[in-house]
């Protein structure tokens, strides 16, 4: 099954999968070596589209090492409670990759 959008990524999009986001920015950056063997730039849309996808898993990956880090303190500290807590976040935070 083919989930691609028939449009460009845009920052609106945070419900696509993360699978498909990173297919996305493969098929951008082999415009972008193509491009840049031809001696032009990637066209502006692509170029922000290729942002946004970057953007996209940044902010995924960076909320995940704040929870992790948090995890570690609420272990350090024996705190069960925060420790589910960030755990269902985790969770919620992995589901939305799906």
């Amino acid at each position: 099954m083919n989930n691609k959008p028939n449009r460009p990524l845009e920052s609106t999009d945070l419900d696509y999968p993360a699978e498909l986001v990173y297919q996305r920015i493969a098929e951008l950056r082999m415009m972008q070596m193509r491009c840049f063997k031809q001696g032009i730039n990637l066209p502006d849309a692509e170029q922000l589209e290729l942002g946004t996808c970057l953007d996209r898993i940044v902010n995924n990956q960076w909320a995940k090492a704040i929870l992790y880090n948090k995890s570690f303190f609420a272990h350090e500290s024996n705190d069960v409670d925060w420790q589910h807590e960030i755990c269902a976040d985790l969770e919620d935070l992995r589901s939305n990759e799906q």
